[in-house]
């Protein structure tokens, strides 16, 4: 008799439809190893259009999710219009930020030298620096017995 993979009672138990959680108290697995033997079968059977869900997101979804997005629509009302979870709905708006620039990106350099905080973290460090050297000067940093001497 052949024992059966992990992977192939995970596929199993999706394919009659059982949702994560159902096959997560089955099997005793979390959620995120079951979306990768879900994700490794998939590849594998090159279907790479597979959703765990069977839904693909359609030009006017994604239309509509921008126009409520930039509307400034919470993203729990953008799920319920869509029909959707929040956790697809910042999925969705992750893929298009990468994809079309939906939301401008911060700089790269977002500590540079004109920003306030690293201004005054230079400044902070200035005063020690400036703090340290009088310290020497005094001899405040040698130990007591070698200022004796």
């Amino acid at each position: 008799m052949e024992a059966i993979s992990t992977r192939d009672t995970v596929v199993a138990l999706h394919l009659e439809g059982l949702t994560y959680g159902q096959i997560r108290y089955a099997t005793g697995l979390s959620r995120g190893t079951i979306g990768g033997h879900l994700a490794r079968w998939r590849a594998a059977s090159g279907d790479e259009d597979a959703r765990v869900n069977g839904r693909v997101w359609t030009e006017g979804e994604d239309d509509d999710l921008r126009r409520m997005f930039a509307a400034g629509a919470l993203i729990g009302s953008i799920a319920d219009a869509l029909g959707r979870t929040p956790k697809a709905i910042h999925g969705r708006l992750s893929v298009l930020r990468t994809g079309d620039a939906l939301a401008p990106r911060k700089p790269s350099d977002e500590c540079s030298a004109d920003k306030p905080h690293a201004r005054r973290m230079r400044e902070a460090d200035a005063r020690f620096l400036k703090a340290l050297a009088l310290a020497f000067q005094r001899g405040d940093h040698l130990p007591e017995m070698a200022r004796a001497a």
